[in-house]
C-alpha cells in the first residue's frame, strides 16, 4: 500500500532524478532565443539558414556546437563564461560591462533569461539537426 509520504518521497526522488532530464528548453523561448543569437552571436557564429554564409570560419556554428560536443547543453548554459565570451559579454547583475574594448568591439549584456532562451534555441536546432 501506498502512503502519502511515499508519493512525497516518490515525488522527491523523480524530481532529483528526471529534474536534469527536463530541457532547459522549457525554461527558455526558442523564438526569443533565435532573436537574440541573430542580433548578438551572428557576427561570429552561423546560427542557422538566415545566415549560413554569415559568421567568422574559425568559429563553430550553433549546429556543429550541439551536434559535436557531448558537453554542448553546459557549453550552451556558460558561453558567458568561456573564452572569447567574457571580453564582451556580461550577464545582467553578475559584473559590470567592460569599458575598455577596441572601437571594433561592441559590449554585450544579456539577462539569465536571455541565456535559457538561447539554450532553448540550441536544443530547437539539436533537436532538428538529429531527427533521423
Amino acid at each position: 500500500m501506498v502512503l502519502p509520504r511515499d508519493y512525497l518521497l516518490l515525488s522527491v526522488v523523480a524530481l532529483i532524478f528526471c529534474g536534469s532530464s527536463i530541457s532547459a528548453a522549457a525554461a527558455g523561448d526558442v523564438t526569443a532565443g533565435r532573436k537574440i543569437a541573430h542580433q548578438h552571436c551572428a557576427r561570429c557564429h552561423v546560427i542557422d539558414e538566415k545566415n549560413k554564409f554569415g559568421g567568422i570560419g574559425s568559429t563553430p556554428s550553433f549546429k556543429l556546437l550541439v551536434t559535436a560536443f557531448k558537453d554542448w547543453r553546459t557549453r550552451f548554459k556558460t558561453f558567458y563564461a568561456r573564452r572569447p565570451h567574457p571580453a564582451l559579454i556580461t550577464i545582467e547583475g553578475r559584473g559590470r560591462l567592460r569599458e575598455d574594448l577596441p572601437p571594433n568591439a561592441h559590449p554585450i549584456e544579456l539577462s539569465s533569461k536571455a541565456v535559457d532562451d538561447i539554450l532553448a534555441l540550441a536544443e530547437d536546432i539539436r533537436r532538428s539537426a538529429t531527427k533521423p
